[in-house]
C-alpha cells in the first residue's frame, strides 16, 4: 500500500480491516497490510452489501477501486484514499498472507489485569463470554444517550472480569454465553474492583486462531468451575428468548427505516431498546 498514488487509476489491495463504521449509505473502512494503512470509502447500496464481509479483524481483498487525494481528511493514515465504484469487488480471504496480524503482540491474561494501571495502554484479550447482560439505554455524564451491555469474561488464567460494552453491537451477531471473542485495545478501569471498557468495533467473535480453538476446548471442560472474580459484581445473565426478540426487532427497525440518517436510526434503536425495559 505504500506504493499507492493517485496516478495508478483503479487498483487492487488486500489487508486487515482495522477500522469499520457503517453510516447511512456509506461504509468507512481502514485496511492495513504489512506496510501501511489506507482508508476505503464504499458508498451507495454497496455499503450494506459489503458490511457483512468487512467485519473488524477480517482479512479482505479489494479490487477495482479508485485512488483519490485524501485532501487532508485521512493524512494521518495515508496521503491517498480509496473510493469504490460500480465495478469494485470486496471479498474475505482468511488466508491472505500479507495482511496485518492484529494479534501479533499476544494476549493479556485476565488474572494479570489486577497488576496493571487504570487507563493504561490498550489491552488485547482472548476470552470466553461467561455471562451476557441485556442491552440497556444509558445517558452519559455529558448527556449523550447510548446503549451499554455488561459482560463477564474469563480465560484460562482462572479469573473472570466484568466488561462494559458501549454502543450498539452488530444486530446480526448474537453475543451469548460460551462464545470465544478476541478484544483489541480494551481499557482497564478500577470501578468496583477491576473492570474493562470496550466498544463493539474492538471485538472479533469466534476468531480464526489456534489459541481460540484451544480456549473453546478448555471451556467445555471448565465451564462449571469456580473462577476468581476480579470485579465486585457480575451482570445478570440475559434471557436468551428476550435477547433474540430484541435483536430481531432492531433488525426489522433498521430495514424499515433505511431511508433515515445514521444518527436518526441509532436514536430510534435506543428508544426501541428502552421500550423492552418499561
Amino acid at each position: 500500500m505504500r506504493r499507492i498514488h493517485a496516478y495508478l487509476g483503479k487498483v487492487k489491495v488486500g489487508g486487515t480491516v482495522v477500522y469499520r463504521r457503517l453510516y447511512q449509505n456509506r461504509l468507512a473502512l481502514r485496511i492495513r497490510d504489512d506496510g501501511a494503512v489506507i482508508a476505503l470509502s464504499v458508498r451507495g447500496p454497496e455499503a450494506a452489501k459489503y458490511a457483512a464481509v468487512t467485519r473488524f479483524g477480517a482479512k479482505v481483498e479489494v479490487s477495482e477501486v479508485d485512488v483519490k487525494d485524501s485532501q487532508g481528511s485521512d493524512t494521518f493514515v495515508h496521503p491517498y484514499v480509496l473510493v469504490s465504484g460500480t465495478t469494485t469487488l470486496i471479498r474475505e480471504n482468511p488466508d491472505l498472507g500479507y495482511a496485518y496480524d492484529l494479534w501479533a503482540g499476544g494476549f493479556t491474561p485476565v488474572d494479570h489485569l489486577r497488576y496493571l494501571p487504570e487507563d493504561g495502554e490498550g489491552l488485547d484479550l482472548l476470552v470466553v463470554l461467561k455471562n451476557v447482560g441485556e442491552m440497556v439505554a444509558h445517558t452519559t455524564a455529558s448527556g449523550r444517550v447510548t446503549t451499554r451491555r455488561e459482560l463477564e469474561v474469563v480465560d484460562r488464567s482462572g479469573s473472570s472480569v466484568c466488561a462494559t460494552l458501549w454502543g450498539q453491537s452488530d444486530p446480526h451477531v448474537n453475543l451469548m454465553h460460551g462464545l470465544v471473542v478476541a478484544v483489541k485495545d480494551a481499557k482497564k478501569k478500577d470501578w468496583g474492583g477491576v473492570t474493562l471498557s470496550m466498544h463493539p468495533n474492538q471485538i472479533v467473535v469466534s476468531p480464526r486462531l489456534p489459541e481460540a480453538d484451544a480456549l473453546a476446548n478448555w471451556w467445555t471442560q471448565h465451564a462449571n468451575d469456580a473462577f476468581n472474580r476480579l470485579s465486585a459484581s457480575v451482570p445478570v445473565a440475559v434471557n436468551p428468548v428476550m435477547q433474540e426478540t430484541i435483536s430481531n426487532a432492531i433488525l426489522a427497525y433498521r430495514a424499515a427505516n433505511a431511508h433515515l440518517s445514521n444518527d436518526d436510526i441509532n436514536a430510534g434503536v435506543i428508544e426501541l431498546v428502552k421500550s423492552f425495559h418499561h
